[in-house]
């Protein structure tokens, strides 16, 4: 970041898409409580004063109201105000957090900075979180990092995926979506994650925080376990959205082999456990590469050159059309003129950028499917018709070797016109003989 407001696991953009930790002690300690979409009204700049509020070692709840002003106020909330724990003597529930595992004394405690204790008391319901805040705030009073914060016990979501070896061996064979399925399956689950809000309407005035979810083969390669465990803003565990990022994962697994091990199963739990899964190095490097389905499902490559870059992101709109003015004229010359057959030639289009996890997906596609072409058939394609040498170019031309039928619009106004003309003479010649 251009400025450092946030903990490094709370993995927060530039333009902080939710509060850091700083400024929820900054709005606890005034009183207040912003949503998530009175968050996204505030400017940029807006919110890092509001972290930088938290960063102080006494915070100004006066200058932090001011800045919660530019909030509409349908987006406040008015809570119980939160005082900074005892900078003296380490909380009763923060040490039996910690555990024996993370001894943390009260000489240290004293040489932390007033938003790292407020920090540590607010994660101390959280056992994941207050794992990873210790090991930071330890490495930055100048301990060693211990690697503490990767074994940790507490409450996550699991699911076992039960497959065939030869299912987890295509999984993990780095021919298959280039060695990345279950990467691509992980980034799936993050992004459900951070859509809960959306997807469940009990939990749509919540907000998505902290998200870790991860995998780890069995021993005997006959299946496949994910844990997750999300927080929200305020550092609570959130039973929905780790439940929902651990079986999205698992699902985007069993699209992944449904051909391969069609029998494959989920079985999916909340429970409190060891953290068993993951590695740093799958931690730190996400998917952004957009798959075929012929890579999905492990086909051939179609000998087309341009079928060949359909994707995921191929949208109907993007379909090439011909311009507004070649359709006026061919609509005004189809009736007279003639044409021999057209041989149609499919138009593909081209592949779209690669997708990146960012807050506005809830439009786009599973990272486990993608797009297929379909070839339209000679007698009913229209769009870009090769005539033979000397024809006129006509983007619309007809199918056959006559001109085009007469509408049955026209045809039906015809026929209602003649009739009301020989209705009409019917009654002249009637009013005339009986004179």
């Amino acid at each position: 970041m251009s400025e450092r407001v946030a903990y490094q696991f709370e993995s927060l953009a530039d333009d902080l898409p939710r509060p850091p930790l700083a400024a929820l002690r900054a709005l606890l300690q005034a009183g207040l409580l912003i949503s998530p979409k009175g968050w996204e009204a505030i400017p940029v700049e807006a919110r890092y004063q509001l972290a930088r509020a938290g960063l102080q070692g006494v915070v100004d709840t006066n200058v932090v109201r001011s800045l919660a002003e530019r909030v509409p106020p349908r987006f406040i909330k008015l809570v119980p105000r939160v005082s900074d724990p005892d900078p003296d003597h380490v909380p009763e529930k923060v040490a039996r957090a910690l555990g024996s595992s993370r001894p943390l004394s009260d000489t240290d405690w004293r040489t932390m900075r007033a938003v790292d204790r407020a920090v540590l008391a607010s994660l101390a319901p959280n056992a994941r979180l207050i794992a990873l805040a210790y090991e930071e705030i330890a490495v930055s009073l100048g301990k060693p990092q211990q690697g503490s914060a990767d074994h940790w016990f507490g409450f996550v979501a699991r699911c076992e995926i039960t497959l065939s070896s030869a299912a987890i061996d295509e999984l993990t064979s780095p021919r298959f979506l280039e060695g990345r399925a279950l990467l691509l399956a992980r980034v799936a689950g993050i992004r459900a994650a951070r859509r809960v809000t959306e997807l469940l309407d009990l939990h749509a005035d919540a907000s998505t925080g902290h998200v870790e979810l991860d995998w780890t083969v069995s021993p005997r390669r006959d299946g496949i376990l994910w844990q997750a465990h999300v927080s929200s803003w305020e550092g609570a565990f959130f039973p929905a959205a780790s439940l929902l990022a651990a079986t999205t994962a698992a699902s985007a697994v069993l699209d992944m082999i449904r051909k391969t091990d069609p029998a494959a199963s989920i079985k999916a739990s909340l429970r409190e456990e060891d953290w068993l899964v993951g590695s740093a190095s799958s931690r730190l490097e996400e998917a952004t590469t957009v798959y075929t389905t012929a890579a999905l499902l492990g086909e051939d490559p179609s000998p087309d050159a341009l079928a060949a870059k359909a994707t995921v992101r191929m949208d109907p709109a993007d379909l090439p059309r011909p311009p507004i003015e070649d359709l006026i004229a061919s609509s005004l010359t189809a009736s007279t003129s003639k044409v021999s057959a057209p041989v149609a030639s499919v138009v593909t289009p081209a592949p779209a950028e690669p997708f990146a996890d960012s807050p506005q997906r809830s439009s786009q596609p599973s990272s486990a499917g993608s797009a297929k072409l379909s070839s339209p058939s000679p007698s009913s394609s229209r769009l870009v018709a090769q005539p033979g040498p000397g024809a006129p170019v006509n983007a619309l031309q007809p199918s056959s070797q006559t001109g085009a039928p007469m509408p049955r619009t026209v045809l039906a106004i015809f026929i209602g016109a003649a009739v009301v003309f020989l209705l009409s003479v019917a009654i002249l010649a009637y009013v005339f003989l009986r004179r």
